[in-house]
């Protein structure tokens, strides 16, 4: 069994698993843990509780800075989602995410505030070359990097023609191919519907983000909206993580990579 891979998901069902005095805590909407997912659960309970235990180990630890010119090493998540990404089409590793804005809201100001978001957050500003066709590509952080934005007033159309963009947009978004050498792999869409309303159209590669992470992007996003806003300086960074994480693999890693 792949334990991250099956609490990624159960994440993404909002299925929220911790270990806690050597049992499993499970917080979950009503009807989403079905039969199945308890009978995984109970069935993989140690692997879970192991993997659980050493992630815990690992956060409590401080994670150095290191340089990241050149680029350094993917983490194993990424380095097993980058090699699927190779084979995959289209937006197969996308996450998207649609949030209806309820409001005033001035797209300037927004569009700032993405920018301040990806200066602060050096995974936004990740891309992923491999100097061999066939080797496994580096992660490496760009300076600068302008985020994908576009948007859309569909104010003057009715319900129906506005209803139909709004899926053809969803839709564009589920199946987008970011280009992974180059970037941005963040597009941001805004669409007005009406005069105080809009939708909020989120999409990221999951090489550098996950439901967790996305968390984390709004929450940014709506601080650096307010004037003079200081977003805090992150004490490391995803590419930081990595280089530690291969440095010294514990063992729900190796586990992770026996089971490959």
């Amino acid at each position: 069994m792949n334990v991250a891979e099956f609490l990624s998901d159960l994440k993404r069902a909002d299925i929220h698993v911790r270990a806690e005095g050597g049992r499993l805590k499970l917080n979950a909407p009503e009807g989403a843990l079905t039969e199945e997912l308890k009978l995984q659960i109970q069935t993989h309970k140690p692997l879970i509780l192991e993997f659980l235990t050493a992630a815990r180990r690992e956060a409590n630890e401080s994670i150095p800075r290191v340089d990241h010119t050149g680029g350094v090493e993917l983490s194993y998540a990424q380095a097993r989602l980058w090699f699927l990404a190779q084979l995959a089409s289209g937006g197969a590793y996308n996450i998207p995410a649609a949030f209806r804005v309820e409001g005033p809201l001035e797209e300037a100001v927004l569009q700032e505030a993405l920018r301040t978001v990806v200066r602060q957050q050096a995974s936004l500003r990740t891309v992923f070359r491999s100097a061999d066709p066939g080797h496994l590509a580096l992660q490496l952080v760009l300076p600068e990097c302008e985020p994908g934005f576009e948007s859309q007033d569909l104010r003057g159309h009715a319900p129906t023609d506005r209803d139909a963009r709004v899926a053809k947009t969803l839709s564009r978004e589920n199946t987008w191919s970011f280009d992974l050498s180059a970037g941005p792999l963040l597009r941001v869409t805004l669409l007005r519907l009406a005069d105080d309303e809009w939708l909020l159209i989120l999409n990221l590669h999951h090489l550098i983000a996950d439901a967790w992470s996305l968390e984390i992007l709004l929450r940014d996003l709506d601080r650096a909206r307010l004037p003079a806003a200081q977003l805090p300086e992150p004490p490391s960074t995803y590419p930081d993580y990595a280089v530690w994480q291969r440095a010294r693999p514990s063992e729900a890693s190796r586990e992770y990579w026996r089971e490959r």
